[in-house]
């Protein structure tokens, strides 16, 4: 039988298919550079990474797109620029062009389907930090010869402002148009829209640390800018004015880029081995030792469990999962040192690369949170920007995947086709009638007669959550138009629809 999803392994040519479970290896890509930044990814077809390439005495970077679309990846094309790429790439509005900086100094633009040069904007400082992209496609660069450049997607230059000093910090952009981000001298720096100066926030010194900031701030729907500082500070700052909220010490420099709930929690991990979580006033709500965490950054899926990767020693990572009272759900080794940022699928996907070299795919089971700042970059395309919509956001009424068929009909990508006259009941083939509510607009609820009341979500679907026994089912056609369901508490393969 064929399965869509990535996620479902098929373990012997005679054997039905069996989905990984939480915290397992789905699959790895090696590509025998250093990868360091986190991938991005469009839809669930491609993921987008860079590495750091070092031949003899020459170095370089490669850019590499892998179609993700089968349960086994394949290159689809690679880019090599003239020195290491440790940024994360960032994906255009609509996902047709790639932007990454290298340390040549150079910032590419490249066709995401491609790999082909579109352009190229040089700077005279080394470019590490990822850039941001607006939704109306303006692209921000940070560089180390300490301008902030924004161009147009041409890529001609709109404006740039100089703040003397190193950026390594990834900036975010605000629902106005601001954008924030660190300075290696110990500045948060907030820029309007226009480039000219909102507000500055100046760090303490600490004896024994540095008060560089290289996290990338994250942006809470309260209206408050979140960070950490090398001199072991996370700081609070009011969007509007650069006030400070508040800030919380710990024992070690904060280089991790913190993730943020829609309820404000933050959860952030330290060089000292600790990850916590802290309430929207800084107050700590638990803590786990978890190993070192140099610069990957936690994330929350859409059901509120967090995932960090942190150094285990003797050379192995460990990827850690969590629920929202931090209890340790499950862990995965990995063989390397990790310190890129995780990235979350919408089939529950998350992918990881590792310093050996090695692209990683693990099954978490849900897709990334829709709200708030749950990773490293916001969302999936890694633009940074608070107003801007991910693949997963929309609603359903405007088929943001999909097509309207006209007389009520509606061909959903993540659902299919579906009836829409009777709203909030929706009539969907083959699943019958769905009921439009929960805590989420695009969730669903559906009755059926033989397996009793269901719930599903654009993150979950084709998994599907059966109320009455607690558990999950994962939900398919085969090549002949046969609809099958496996029942995860049961064990077993089922023919017809649900």
């Amino acid at each position: 039988m064929k399965i869509a999803s990535h996620s479902i392994l098929l373990l012997i040519p005679s054997a039905l298919a069996v989905m990984a479970n939480p915290g397992e290896r789905i699959w790895t890509y090696e590509t025998g550079e250093l990868i360091f930044g986190a991938a991005s990814l469009i839809h669930e077809d491609t993921l987008f990474f860079t590495t750091e390439v070092t031949d003899g005495e020459s170095q370089s970077g490669q850019v590499y797109a892998l179609d993700i679309s089968t349960h086994l990846p394949t290159l689809r094309w690679t880019f090599t620029s003239e020195d290491w790429i440790d940024a994360s790439p960032a994906l255009s509005p609509d996902g047709s062009t790639l932007y990454v900086g290298s340390w040549d100094g150079n910032f590419y633009a490249l066709n995401a389907e491609t790999g082909a040069r579109e352009w190229t904007f040089q700077t005279d400082g080394i470019i590490i930090a990822s850039a941001a992209v607006g939704s109306d496609g303006t692209i921000y660069v940070p560089s180390n010869d300490g301008f902030f450049y924004a161009l147009n997607p041409d890529g001609t230059e709109q404006w740039n402002t100089f703040v003397g000093a190193e950026i390594d910090s990834s900036p975010s952009i605000d629902l106005d148009g601001s954008l924030y981000f660190g300075t290696y001298d110990g500045r948060l720096v907030a820029l309007n829209a226009d480039g000219s100066l909102k507000w500055e926030y100046t760090v303490a010194e600490v004896d024994g640390l540095d008060n560089r900031i290289l996290t990338s701030p994250a942006i809470s729907l309260q209206g408050e800018v979140i960070f950490g500082s090398g001199n072991g500070f996370v700081y609070s700052l009011r969007a509007s004015n650069g006030a400070l909220e508040w800030n919380s010490e710990f024992v070690e420099e904060m280089d991790s880029s913190p993730a943020v709930d829609t309820d404000g929690n933050v959860y952030v991990a330290t060089r000292a081995g600790f990850f916590y979580k802290l309430d929207n006033q800084g107050i700590e709500q638990w803590s786990a030792t978890v190993g070192d965490v140099f610069f990957s950054s936690a994330l929350i899926d859409d059901k509120g469990l967090i995932y960090i990767v942190s150094f285990a020693g003797n050379n192995t990572s460990t990827v850690l999962s969590f629920d929202p009272d931090g209890n340790e759900m499950w862990s995965h080794e990995l063989p390397a040192i990790v310190d890129a940022s995780l990235n979350l699928g919408p089939d529950g996907t998350l992918y990881i690369g590792a310093f050996d070299g090695t692209m990683y795919a693990i099954e978490a089971g849900f897709g990334l949170a829709q709200d708030g700042w749950p990773k490293f970059r916001r969302s999936l395309d890694l633009c940074g920007d608070l107003g801007a919509t991910t693949t997963l956001e929309g609603f359903f009424g405007d088929y943001p995947e999909g097509l309207d068929l006209g007389s009520d009909w509606a061909f959903v990508n993540w659902l299919g086709l579906v009836y829409t006259l009777e709203d909030p009941w929706h009539y969907h083939l083959p699943a019958g009638w769905l009921y439009q509510g929960g805590p989420g607009v695009s969730e669903y609820w559906w009755y059926s007669a033989n397996l009793g009341w269901l719930w599903t979500t654009p993150s979950t679907y084709p998994y599907v959550y059966r109320n009455s026994t607690a558990s999950w089912i994962y939900f398919s056609e085969d090549e002949s138009g046969m609809f099958w369901y496996y029942d995860f508490n049961s064990a077993t393969w089922n023919q017809g629809a649900l």
